[in-house]
C-alpha cells in the first residue's frame, strides 16, 4: 500500500500520537507521500515544529511509534535546525544496531 493512503487511513491516530509529544506542534506530511506521488515502500516524512525542551530521545520515541504503526522508515524533519542537524549527526549512526536501545 502507498504510505500516503495509509496516512490518510490513520490520521487519527496520528493525531493521538502526535498528542503524547507536546513539545512537537504543526506536524506535516512532506515529501512525494505529502505531494501524493509517492509508491509502495516509500517513505513518509513529517516536517513539525519543535520547543525548546525536545530532545533527541523525543525524537527518537517518535520516530519509532511513527515507523510502528505506518510499518515504513519515517524521515523526521524539525524546524529546530540546530536539534536537526544534531539529530542527523548523532541518531543515525546507531540506526540498524540494538546498541542504543
Amino acid at each position: 500500500m502507498r504510505p500516503s493512503r495509509d496516512f490518510r487511513m490513520n490520521r487519527d491516530l496520528l493525531r493521538m500520537i502526535f498528542d503524547r509529544y507536546p513539545m512537537f506542534s504543526n506536524y506535516r506530511l512532506t515529501g512525494s507521500a505529502g505531494q501524493f506521488e509517492d509508491t509502495d515502500g516509500d517513505d513518509l516524512d513529517f516536517y513539525f515544529d519543535a520547543d525548546s525542551s525536545a530532545t533527541l530521545f523525543d525524537i527518537g520515541r517518535l520516530q519509532e511509534d511513527l515507523e510502528n504503526i505506518f510499518s515504513v522508515d519515517i524521515d523526521l524533519i524539525s524546524s529546530n535546525r540546530e536539534l536537526a542537524l544534531f539529530y542527523e549527526k548523532n541518531f543515525a549512526q546507531f540506526q540498524g544496531s540494538d546498541d542504543y536501545v
